[in-house]
């Protein structure tokens, strides 16, 4: 990852790369957002962008089961709003359990609460009360009033509230500019990015998925033994010294173990994959959709330097900071311990869902591969691999045919700084202080 932090040269192009996309200027309308989430840790940071960023304008937020129940994630959504100076955006909250099955929390990852780890979060005031469909009108209310093809939907937690929206709603398929979803996960080296709870792993190349675009799709007969030596010959080992049955053994695994909540399937689609389906499986829908799997956020770790970086700022004095930064700094880093002792992730944890809202409001930084487009097909029960339920099967679809865009990578710099930008602003209106 290229330096962001301190004035040399690249940094400074990256930071002066962010301001124009983060802030366009006058003359440009920003992004009219709805936000559907299900607020933790990584939540926190998509609503501190969509909520911040003068290249978007946040319409509302509704809060779905996920992460953690319903009521903590309504709860953690009106503190970070709070927290940031926005209590302006309304809250709805939305779907307490999936369309057909039992609802399943992340504790492990996010904590009891869903947001563990920080006592800084401002109380979140009056709680917006629940009730049917409540938040699928609020999405239909906001967005059909903005011009058509401008909002996108930007999906962070479980899929439940956006199938609703969309089966209550079909005319909104053709409104809406974009639906952008963080969930799924690829695999078969679909990216460089470490997947999947490995004891080791094996560092790839950033360029892999530029020389191995193929990947290890579903027909692949590869053997583990010809892929070890496929990527050596190629120099994407990042140790090429590494001895060839570490490597084999860690390809070999890697293979068959790349979701964060089982080893083929993402938690978010993982929770409610009938909702998933129904999403991809409506051709013009699928079309205006983004799809931000864990192998494009696994790229995205908030390291050392990141985590000085939201301390301090870009601009900052090492001694200085505000409350607003010092709890998203703690929000991050009790995401790095879970990630850590749950998937052996030592160098800072996957911001996903920020990325999301990034897709949505700075396409630019995205590389799609020449505008490569996908099939997906969500494995639910009753398939004939139901023990991989929730797992995202892409097929690329032919040249200038239409599909989900799944990136392969972004320009990582630029969206950090984006991040901090938005911090910036938002300290300057929050009520947190720094602990005494």
């Amino acid at each position: 990852m290229e330096s962001i932090t301190g004035h040399d040269v690249a940094n400074a192009n990256a930071r002066e790369a962010a301001l124009r996309l983060w802030n366009p200027g006058p003359g440009v309308t920003p992004v009219p957002l709805w936000l559907d989430c299900d607020t933790g840790h990584d939540d926190a940071f998509a609503i501190l962008l969509a909520a911040c960023s003068p290249a978007a304008c946040l319409l509302g937020v509704s809060t779905v089961h996920g992460n953690a129940s319903l009521d903590d994630t309504t709860k953690n959504t009106c503190s970070v709003l709070r927290a940031i100076g926005r209590p302006d955006v309304p809250v709805f909250p939305g779907a307490v359990k999936p369309l057909c099955r039992d609802p399943v929390h992340a504790e492990s990852i996010h904590g009891a609460s869903g947001l563990d780890g920080t006592t800084l979060l401002p109380d979140p005031g009056e709680i917006p009360p629940m009730g049917d469909n409540l938040a699928v009108n609020a999405m239909y209310t906001a967005l059909k009033d903005t011009p058509p093809q401008t909002a996108w939907l930007i999906t962070t937690g479980t899929l439940t509230n956006a199938a609703l929206f969309f089966a209550m709603y079909p005319s909104m398929i053709e409104h809406l500019a974009g639906l952008s979803i963080m969930g799924g996960v690829v695999g078969g080296f679909f990216t460089h990015a470490p997947l999947g709870k490995l004891s080791e792993r094996v560092e790839l190349s950033e360029k892999l998925h530029k020389e191995f675009p193929t990947w290890l799709s579903g027909d692949s007969v590869m053997t583990t033994e010809e892929l070890g030596a496929h990527f050596r010959g190629l120099g994407l080992l990042k140790d090429q010294g590494v001895a060839d049955d570490k490597l084999f053994n860690v390809l070999d695994k890697a293979k068959e173990s790349f979701g964060n909540w089982s080893p083929y399937a993402e938690f978010n689609i993982f929770c409610d994959p009938e909702a998933a389906a129904s999403i991809f499986t409506i051709p013009k829908l699928a079309a205006k959709t983004t799809l931000i799997p864990l192998d494009v956020t696994h790229q995205v770790l908030a390291n050392r330097t990141v985590l000085d970086l939201l301390r301090f700022g870009y601009e900052g004095d090492k001694g200085k900071t505000t409350g607003l930064r010092i709890l998203f700094q703690e929000i991050c880093t009790f995401f790095a311990g879970t990630y850590d002792r749950e998937f052996g992730m030592d160098t800072g944890p996957p911001l996903h869902d920020p990325i999301a809202v990034a897709a949505a409001i700075v396409p630019e930084i995205f590389d799609d591969l020449d505008g490569e487009r996908f099939a997906v097909h969500v494995v639910r029960e009753g398939d004939a691999h139901v023990e991989q339920c929730g797992r995202t099967i892409v097929k690329r679809a032919p040249k200038g045919q239409p599909g989900v865009r799944i990136p392969r990578t972004l320009h990582i710099p630029e969206f950090w700084h984006m991040i901090d930008l938005s911090l910036a602003v938002a300290e300057k209106r929050s009520p947190c202080v720094l602990p005494s």
